[in-house]
């Protein structure tokens, strides 16, 4: 059965990830994952295209005389109720489309979404790479979906929720993205691991709570590949954190210093990872700016959100970012619980303090 995968149009830009300067790198895994396993599985990254709904409905007039087809969403928390309006439209344009979700929201509140969003027919949760291509093989087979692991369904009116698989602990099996399913890019994603073990109490750790990495090989391996298949300039890495695993992160920029092209880079990284020499390291290793949440600038809020981090340590790893010359990226978020007047103030107080090189709150 074809299958295409969708990352939803917004009706507005409103933020940087409304429109991405690269494609979206969780649906290029899971097509890529599938499709090197016998699916046929396409990609529209509406997002990174700059495309609205009517041509993504153009792009779908080719699934028109299928018999039954999938349209796979990805959503997180903020995007779900528009990738419900056009999972809406396009199951009215294409009645014989099978509507599957994935992504953050579906895995967080995965009984509730199904109830609450009644054009999904099927969820999947967790790590989608192996789900989605034992998912699209049962529809296919006209099997059971009881005995397909991770996925949410209804069944005579009652949602019945599978167990989801175990968390994949060999990261470099799962193969590079096939970045052909998109136009080409000039900033390209690249995964370094997966999972992270700090509780921050907004976070649903979708990866799971143990960090996982690939091996700094593979990681050289794809970058290689990237760069003669598309003249890399630009990487941005992915993870929960750069800096989580420091023999990996050194180990890795000595990597990124033999490269024969030098490739610019950003990361996030958590900020008790970081000191002056990895600072310095990185910016001789071709990073462009890294990027740290801090979230609050009151330190009862940032015992209260569990983040484990003190404002001191923030102050002095932007200190250090100016004395190296490397670009600092600062995160925060307001309204958290218990948040007042007075708290919301301390934030924006502290990021004037500070000043970093750019911020988003």
């Amino acid at each position: 059965m074809k299958a295409i995968l969708v990352h939803a149009p917004v009706e507005k830009v409103v933020e940087e990830y409304d429109a991405p300067s690269y494609p979206h790198i969780g649906l290029a895994y899971v097509a890529t994952y599938g499709n090197k396993r016998g699916l046929d599985c396409k990609v529209v990254d509406c997002k990174f295209e700059r495309i609205d709904l009517d041509e993504l409905l153009d792009r779908l007039e080719e699934f028109r005389d299928e018999k039954e087809f999938i349209v796979g969403y990805t959503a997180m928390t903020h995007e779900i109720s528009r990738v419900n309006d056009v999972a809406k439209e396009v199951k009215r344009i294409f009645p014989q489309s099978l509507s599957i979700l994935g992504g953050v929201h579906v895995t967080a509140l995965t009984d509730q979404c199904l109830e609450e969003f009644e054009v999904f027919d099927i969820g999947v949760t967790g790590e989608g790479e192996k789900t989605f291509l034992n998912l699209v093989n049962s529809i296919t087979d006209h099997a059971t979906l009881k005995e397909v692991p991770g996925i949410v369904y209804r069944d005579n009116g009652n949602i019945i929720c599978n167990q989801e698989t175990g968390l994949k602990s060999d990261l470099d099996e799962i193969g590079f993205p096939d970045w052909s399913l998109f136009p080409k890019a000039k900033e390209y994603p690249i995964n370094i691991g997966r999972g992270c073990p700090v509780p921050c109490v907004f976070c649903m750790r979708a990866s799971g709570t143990e960090s996982r990495f690939r091996s700094v090989e593979n990681i050289l391996e794809e970058i290689n590949e990237l760069n003669n298949n598309y003249q890399l300039k630009m990487i941005h890495f992915f993870g929960d954190d750069f800096a989580a695993n420091k023999e990996l992160t050194h180990k890795l920029l000595d990597g990124l210093m033999t490269l024969r092209d030098k490739i610019s880079w950003r990361a996030g990284m958590r900020v008790s990872h970081i000191d002056k020499e990895m600072l310095q390291k990185m910016k001789r290793a071709g990073c462009e700016h890294f990027e740290i949440g801090v979230e609050s600038g009151n330190k009862k809020i940032l015992k209260g959100i569990k983040k484990g981090i003190s404002l001191r340590k923030v102050e002095e790893v932007v200190k250090f970012s100016k004395e190296v010359g490397l670009d600092c990226w600062c995160y925060f978020i307001l309204g958290h619980p218990n948040e007042n007047w007075d708290t919301a103030m301390d934030t924006v107080n502290f990021l004037c303090k500070i000043n970093p090189t750019n911020a988003a709150i």
